[in-house]
């Protein structure tokens, strides 16, 4: 009876105690998942949870140099539970981490990283047209823009390519004649 007592007591204590600990969001999936290694490049990324979300803290994509990579403003969705943003950058092949803090409707935060890969064969370029018409804007820089401008005005310099190909094959034919003399005479 004495411990019937006691075992009633203890779980009304626990049950009314106002220092229940309460459980920070949990990750239930993602996109792309941890430890992923993409052939395709992805477009955006997106994280599951378990309960319902208020805000994200933070959320940042970083390449394996330590640079970061340029995101939109993370978004919740109506239920709560996802949040996602597209990616506004070029990924190139290569390790990415994605790093979030969350907080939960219970004022509960988790902070995590998603590590991936990607090993696409698509190249830089068409990886840079896909960005350009999912955004509608050129992810390279203005300077990048005008030197490109530039070079495609400018065409293929053939005349100036043929001299200079005219002149290395000189070089080394008259290097090559050289050698050649100079071990005639070694004879």
């Amino acid at each position: 009876m004495k411990y019937r007592i006691f075992g009633l007591l203890a779980v009304i204590f626990f049950i009314a105690s106002p220092y229940q600990a309460a459980a920070a969001p949990v990750l239930e999936s993602s996109s792309p998942e941890n430890g992923d290694s993409l052939l395709e490049v992805p477009e955006r990324v997106e994280l599951n949870f378990d309960t319902e979300i208020d805000r994200v803290e933070d959320m940042y994509l970083l390449v394996e140099t330590g640079d970061e990579i340029d995101i939109e403003e993370p978004s919740i969705s109506e239920d709560g539970t996802t949040v996602s943003a597209e990616i506004e950058s070029i990924l190139e092949n290569g390790n990415y981490i994605l790093n979030y803090t969350v907080t939960d409707t219970e004022g509960e935060s988790e902070q995590q990283g998603i590590n991936f890969s990607i090993n696409s064969n698509t190249s830089l370029e068409e990886r840079q047209e896909n960005l350009e018409e999912r955004t509608g804007e050129s992810a390279l820089t203005e300077a990048e823009q005008e030197e490109e401008r530039e070079a495609e005005e400018a065409g293929a310099n053939i005349p100036g390519m043929v001299l200079m190909g005219t002149l290395g094959l000189t070089v080394v034919s008259a290097f090559t004649i050289i050698l050649w003399k100079n071990r005639e005479r070694k004879k």
